[in-house]
């Protein structure tokens, strides 16, 4: 008998800690996005696309609601026609800190990120259409944005989900003329910019 209220015990303690720890706290994605950014100071708008890749932690609570940290790494091409001639091109990649919540229910879950980046790579420049030739380019340091992301997934079995990413970034950057080439013009787009970043795009997630 007490064997038998032993063993009860035993398992009404330890139940619950496995149910906690059978739910997969670790994410990892991928997704590709249509981004633009609005130029908030004097300089010109982008378009274009970004891939990326990240990975999000979320901490076991015995709430719906629970806390994420995660690391995000991304590629972005981004190109604005200045003329019919001359291109426009502002190629990047970044690191980026997310902190946030994670809102799951049955398939759906819902991620709500701050964003913290830094762009460890900068190429900007103006390029001959026709000639495929170099013209301007310009160095840029001091690339970091803050923002936040919408992350929504649906998930098709234990592991892998698809859903949608939403984003909006405010950067600043610091950008110097560094070449001038065989075209001259005024430049008033030297010193310090900020851009208004927005994007939409798939997630493929796989749960671990």
């Amino acid at each position: 008998m007490i064997t038998k209220i032993f063993l009860a015990i035993i398992l009404s303690i330890s139940l619950p800690s496995i149910a906690l720890s059978e739910e997969k706290n670790l994410d990892i994605y991928m997704d590709g996005s249509y981004k633009m950014l609005k130029a908030k100071s004097n300089d010109i708008d982008f378009s274009g696309a970004g891939i990326g890749a990240g990975t999000l932690y979320t901490f076991p609570t015995s709430t719906n609601i629970k806390p994420v940290i995660g690391a995000y790494f991304d590629y972005n091409a981004t190109g604005s026609n200045s003329t019919f001639i001359v291109f426009d091109h502002f190629n990047y990649a970044s690191a980026v800190l997310n902190l946030g919540a994670k809102y799951k229910i049955n398939s759906f879950s819902l991620f709500l990120l701050s964003n913290f980046g830094y762009a460890y790579y900068n190429d900007y420049g103006l390029d001959n259409a026709f000639m495929n030739t170099n013209l301007i380019t310009y160095e840029i340091k001091d690339h970091y944005f803050v923002g936040g992301s919408l992350l929504g997934s649906y998930a098709f079995g234990d592991v892998f989900s698809m859903g949608l990413k939403t984003t909006a970034n405010y950067h600043v950057l610091n950008k110097k003329l560094k070449i001038d080439g065989p075209i001259q013009f005024n430049d008033n787009s030297n010193g310090k910019q900020t851009y208004l970043e927005t994007g939409i795009g798939l997630v493929l997630l796989w749960s671990i």
